[in-house]
Parts: structure tokens; sequence; C-alpha cells
């Protein structure tokens, strides 16, 4: 029997202008998998922006830096603190 795990969340009823966010698990061959936080072809970097999310041969380690989390709670903690950011900028 196959085994399936969860590897793409979401929040019900939250988008912004640009589209749905999700969050993702990222497989790595040399080392435990991280988690992205995306939006269209752009993901949320630690530093509170999203920025283009590069084709795989061009991601640098500075890349995986910025825009991989640890954990799931790091991820959605950035995002949920993004989110809160950007609505106060709206009012």
């Amino acid at each position: 029997m196959m085994t399936w795990s969860p590897c793409k969340w979401h929040l019900e009823g939250v988008r912004d202008r640009l589209g749905e966010v999700t969050i993702d698990i990222v497989a790595r061959i040399d080392g435990p998998d991280r988690y992205a936080v995306r939006r269209g072809g752009s993901c949320l970097s630690k530093e509170g922006f999203f920025e283009w999310e590069m084709q795989p041969s061009s991601r640098t380690d500075e890349f995986f830096k910025r825009c991989r989390y640890n954990t799931f709670n790091e991820a959605a903690k950035v995002y949920e603190d993004w989110l809160v950011f950007e609505q106060s900028r709206s009012v």
C-alpha cells in the first residue's frame, strides 16, 4: 500500500492581488526537504518580499538561504507576518 504525504498547503479564502499563495515542500537530493512560500512564479524571502524564482539550475546558495525554510512553521510565520504587513499598508 502506498503512503501519501501532504506536499502543498494554501490558506482558504486568502488570495492577494497576484494569486494564491501556497507553502510547498521542496525536495533536496543532498539533505532534508525544505519549504517554500510561493505565489505564481515568485517565492517569499526571509527578508519579507516576493522575488522571482529562477530555474532550478540557476538557483544559488544565497537564493536557498533567502527563500527556503527548514520547517513548515517557519514558512507559515514568515507568510503570516508578510500578510499582516501587506494588509496594514492597504488601510
